[in-house]
């Protein structure tokens, strides 16, 4: 399974959450050099272990299906879109970042997803992909639990946001040795 997040979207450049909100014209471009790096990877990938690629899961919102729709025009993969890959489902649409971590360690908001509900049904996924060819466009949190169940590491809570999981960065799970949380072929 390989674990890309999504491009750059506004919400990210304006570093507030808009829960659906599409790519930058930065994240057009951080999408076709990740298309580009997949297309010699994934074929080296064909040569060398005799695996082939087929399709790309990946979350549906627009940030994730935009990027996926880049890499899939580059590397002739179906786009299939899961509901178990959304981002943590948080009602904080519009906050800044910084002031929606002050806001949501002291109140309940309805429509918050619980840390339990979110591992849950990431392994869901997880149980069901981990042994497929798959590429998985995804968010932060998601990635990050997933890369931890790769390793598998025991997950209680949904980690910290620590901003080492980058837009469009890498992560191959059978070789988390040479690709792991990568942007070198952003640059």
């Amino acid at each position: 399974m390989i674990l890309i997040r999504h491009a750059q979207s506004e919400f990210n450049a304006k570093l507030t959450n808009h829960h659906n909100s599409s790519l930058t014209k930065l994240g057009i471009e951080q999408a076709n050099k990740t298309a580009l790096f997949l297309e010699v990877y994934l074929d080296e990938i064909r040569k060398n272990q005799q695996k082939h690629y087929s399709k790309i899961i990946t979350s549906p919102l627009k940030r994730t299906f935009e990027t996926s729709l880049h890499i899939a025009a580059y590397n002739g993969l179906e786009i299939k879109p899961n509901n178990l890959i959304l981002e943590h489902q948080i009602e904080k649409n519009g906050f800044k970042i910084d002031d929606w971590h002050e806001i949501n360690s002291k109140l309940k908001v309805k429509g918050h997803e619980d840390d339990q509900s979110v591992i849950e049904r990431l392994k869901l996924f997880w149980e069901k992909y981990k042994d497929e060819n798959c590429i998985v466009v995804s968010h932060g949190t998601p990635i990050d639990i997933l890369i931890r169940f790769a390793k598998n590491e025991n997950v209680q809570y949904c980690p910290e946001w620590d901003g080492t999981i980058k837009n469009c960065c890498i992560t191959d799970t059978n070789d988390l040795d040479n690709l792991y949380k990568s942007t070198d072929h952003l640059n």
